[in-house]
């Protein structure tokens, strides 16, 4: 959503969304049922632009969870720790309760070297602006890199055809049909009737 010339992000579910999750009494590991409200939060904390956003959306999710059997006091302590790994992060530097949106660059990815290259130098560039930057590498497309050009075989190498000779001293023609190489026909007529007028 637009505010003034930033734009604040949030999350969106589609109006098809089910909410169908991994059932909290399926017969899958505990890890995997934690690994997953791990994931969900962290999901809606990089797309919440605003801890306000975030909290909403944490209350979205204690719903989904609920709908799937997820105990309540499961949820709420994962999310009280997903809270405090966060804070602990920054725990020199307070997050601000509008950050703002990175400025993203998207480039070509050519190798993880100049990758990294690249990375470190706009980190630099960041650090002295005081402005978030990413990149964003977008990978080219293989037939953008390799133009493939079918060279047109030459006549004589082509197969499966009709080809007609026709005698430059006499009136003497001979049309016939080969599946193979007409080079490889010619040759066979060398010493041949047909031959004789080539």
């Amino acid at each position: 959503m637009r505010n003034g010339c930033s734009q604040n992000t949030k999350v969106y579910k589609k109006p098809t969304d089910s909410g169908l999750l991994l059932h909290y009494h399926s017969h899958v590991d505990g890890s995997y049922k934690r690994s997953l409200q791990n994931t969900m939060l962290n999901c809606v904390f990089k797309l919440s632009f605003t801890w306000k956003f975030f909290h909403e959306e944490c209350e979205c999710l204690n719903e989904t969870f609920a709908q799937v059997c997820y105990p309540d006091n499961l949820v709420q302590s994962t999310i009280r720790q997903f809270i405090k790994s966060k804070v602990s992060e920054d725990s020199c530097v307070q997050v601000p309760e509008n950050r703002t949106a990175p400025i993203r660059i998207v480039l070509p990815f050519r190798d993880q070297k100049w990758a990294n290259a690249e990375r470190k130098a706009l980190g630099d560039l960041s650090r002295k602006i005081n402005v978030d930057i990413s990149l964003v590498y977008a990978s080219g497309k293989i037939k953008d890199e390799i133009k493939v050009k079918e060279d047109m075989l030459s006549l004589v190498n082509q197969q499966c055809m009709v080809y007609h000779f026709k005698c430059d001293l006499c009136d003497a023609g001979y049309v016939d049909y080969t599946s193979r190489h007409l080079h490889q026909r010619i040759d066979e007529y060398k010493g041949s009737a047909v031959g004789n007028h080539l």
